[in-house]
């Protein structure tokens, strides 16, 4: 059924997209054949299976989609990752709590074909790390920036504007670069850590394809990172300026890497 979806037979097989743990039970979830699904196993021996759930917004349906996940102490599972068979509904999601919520449907002021690098947790935030198309340059080309976004454990959503989605939503754009009259950027964030008892994280950085061959590695102070989370915004003044495209959940303010 896979292949006669249009998949390949390689595709076709069951890729591990998530593999988490709460202390007592593993969390397992896999494409199985564009066909996600999850399961509940036991720590002290991972065949025998607990629980089994479907997949889908917890897992993608593609192997080769990009996919950042993680399992709260409380127990609920944040991911951002495509949504659908196709692939073009980007979403970061909570699940397996009191509410599930996610990003807007196919909003690209929310999320412009983010590929997930990272998240990590604090007492009262989940941060994703990304790169994705920056709307901000869609008047100049086509351009690619990283990306923070912070989400609040304990939000429940809106009423009625925001049913089903985040009200907590904000990000902000990761600065990597060499400091100078023209300033030599790194845009495209490849892989992350976070250090909590430092409150720091670390960020691998290259070039784009067509641009000068070029790494780095960047760190951020999460201290700066919320600050530029209190604002100022960028937004769209109205319908009739493309220039100011920008939607309210982008920060204005960059966020400079530590010397």
């Amino acid at each position: 059924m896979c292949q006669m979806k249009g998949q390949s037979e390689e595709s076709c097989h069951n890729f591990v997209k998530v593999l988490l743990s709460n202390g007592r039970k593993l969390f397992a979830c896999g494409t199985s054949a564009f066909s996600p699904s999850c399961t509940w196993r036991e720590m002290e021996n991972i065949n025998h299976i607990t629980d089994t759930l479907r997949g889908v917004a917890k897992c993608p349906y593609s192997p080769y989609a990009n996919i950042t996940s993680l399992m709260t102490l409380s127990g609920q599972y944040f991911a951002g990752s495509p949504m659908d068979f196709s692939g073009t509904d980007f979403a970061i999601i909570r699940d397996l709590g009191p509410s599930s919520l996610r990003t807007k449907h196919y909003n690209a002021l929310w999320l412009n074909e983010p590929q997930f690098v990272g998240s990590f947790e604090t007492d009262a935030f989940v941060y994703f790390v990304f790169r994705e198309e920056a709307v901000e340059y869609m008047n100049c080309g086509k351009k690619v920036y990283s990306r923070i976004a912070r989400v609040c454990k304990n939000d429940t959503g809106g009423a009625i504007m925001l049913k089903d989605n985040w009200t907590s939503f904000v990000k902000a754009r990761l600065n990597c670069s060499l400091p100078g009259e023209y300033p030599f950027y790194l845009d495209e964030v490849q892989g992350m850590t976070y250090l909590p008892d430092e409150g720091l994280l670390y960020a691998t950085f290259t070039t784009p394809h067509n641009s000068i061959p070029g790494s780095a590695v960047c760190a951020f102070n999460l201290t700066s990172i919320n600050e530029a989370f209190r604002g100022d915004f960028k937004y769209q003044r109205n319908a009739g300026k493309p220039v100011d495209r920008i939607g309210c959940p982008l920060s204005r303010v960059h966020i400079s890497s530590l010397d």
